[in-house]
């Protein structure tokens, strides 16, 4: 399994903000927004989360804490795991940074943020959507978390459909050829691996390969019930 940091894997980000008098060193004509990020389950540091304003980016020390010089101003803070280019979290409110003096934002985060991915080998049932990069699959409503709790909601699935299991299942298509910008109603065997980068530009947080095509035909009322 590819080596992938999850992002897509910020549960909690509540900012605590205070304004305060700054010690800290900066430029002439600036201020400092600083903060430490700690895990939201025990309180402890949470170290190496990239912290980007603009094209600034200041990585969390040891003690979770950063450090931005910034010019007066609104900024909008971004958080993104190390190898994780994509943002994981964006407050909502733009941080107010005010000549010679310290903006204080800390923030608590999932304690699992930028771990490796999680799999789970199970029988899924939901819609598929088919229309190239936009392509997904969304689950039935707590038809995965009977199996398997992920980080995040999986509205966002990316599909690999096996060689195998499409030979053996093409004759369930409600057609002779999958077209796009089809949707479908499936019951599939595979295995549901993420967070991560998945599909077309990685754009897609979670991944299921499908092992084996059990159900496919157009949607009716009453499928997910």
């Amino acid at each position: 399994m590819p080596i992938l940091r999850s992002l897509l894997l910020l549960l909690i980000a509540l900012p605590v903000c205070r304004s305060a008098a700054g010690q800290d060193q900066r430029p002439a004509g600036h201020g400092t927004l600083t903060g430490i990020v700690r895990d939201s389950a025990s309180g402890a540091p949470a170290p190496g989360l990239l912290i980007s304003v603009g094209l600034r980016t200041k990585w969390t020390d040891s003690s979770g804490r950063y450090v931005h010089s910034l010019s007066p101003g609104l900024h909008r803070l971004r958080i993104s795991c190390d190898n994780w280019p994509m943002t994981i979290h964006e407050p909502e409110e733009p941080v107010r940074i005010v000549l010679d003096s310290t903006f204080v934002l800390d923030l608590l985060v999932h304690p699992r943020v930028c771990t490796e991915p999680d799999s789970v080998d199970a029988e899924f049932v939901g819609y598929y959507h088919s229309a190239f990069e936009l392509s997904a699959f969304v689950p039935c409503p707590g038809t995965i978390e009977r199996v398997w709790r992920p980080l995040l909601d999986t509205r966002d699935v990316w599909v690999d459909i096996s060689n195998r299991a499409w030979r053996a299942g093409r004759r369930l298509w409600p057609t002779t050829k999958l077209t796009t910008d089809a949707r479908y109603f499936v019951r599939w065997k595979g295995r549901l691996t993420g967070p991560g980068r998945y599909g077309h530009l990685g754009g897609a947080r979670y991944l299921l390969r499908v092992d084996r095509i059990l159900e496919v035909r157009t949607p009716g009322p009453g499928d997910c019930g």
